[in-house]
């Protein structure tokens, strides 16, 4: 989700079912998940900025 926080998700996903009732939940996170897909951390799991990065939470 890139910078964005849990509830910012939430808050989309909320938009996004109130807008498009009938729509399935899994249609829902898929279109939320590619709005915000080019701003995403793509770091491997090996990586070693993973625990600094767990710490900063």
């Amino acid at each position: 989700m890139g910078a964005r926080d849990m509830g910012h998700f939430l808050e989309a996903l909320d938009q996004y079912c109130s807008e498009l009732p009938g729509e399935l939940l899994i249609t829902a996170i898929s279109s939320i998940t590619m709005t915000v897909f080019p701003e995403r951390h793509n770091l491997s799991p090996h990586v070693e900025r993973w625990p600094k990065m767990l710490d900063e939470r």
